[in-house]
């Protein structure tokens, strides 16, 4: 996990953030290489008026295909018949829902085989730097 120090913390709710850190650590763990370990980093760093959170995996990756699907309500990616992943298909719909509310945006990048970048960016609360110039 990285934090950069001028990552300042995020303008959003508890309770809907675990859900979003969960959901991406959750898919992080399904879609991980068979038989291969789930290695994950998770970075920080502030963008501007936002708190950019990356989750970056070395699972299975992506079709190109589904990319522009895979926030899409029921979605799911189906690759290897053989390999049995559950779920609902709502994780990531729910995910950018609640990024959506809080008025973020996420985003992912994805390389077959290599592994997928999801990047989040939420409200980041001013710093107290920034307090003082609005004074």
């Amino acid at each position: 996990m990285e934090i950069s120090p001028d990552a300042a913390a995020a303008n959003v709710d508890k309770q809907a953030f675990m859900q979003i850190v969960q959901n991406l650590l959750s898919n992080a763990y399904k879609y991980r290489k068979e038989g291969g370990v789930c290695r994950v980093k998770i970075q920080t760093r502030k963008s501007g008026d936002f708190l950019e959170l990356k989750v970056e995996d070395e699972g299975i990756g992506l079709p190109e295909s589904a990319i522009d699907k895979i926030f899409d309500r029921f979605y799911q990616v189906r690759m290897d018949p053989a390999r049995k992943i559950g779920g609902t298909g709502l994780g990531l719909y729910i995910t950018k829902e609640l990024v959506l509310l809080h008025k973020g945006k996420i985003t992912v990048a994805s390389t077959l085989g290599e592994g997928t970048v999801f990047t989040l960016e939420l409200p980041a609360l001013p710093t107290e730097t920034e307090k003082g110039k609005d004074e």
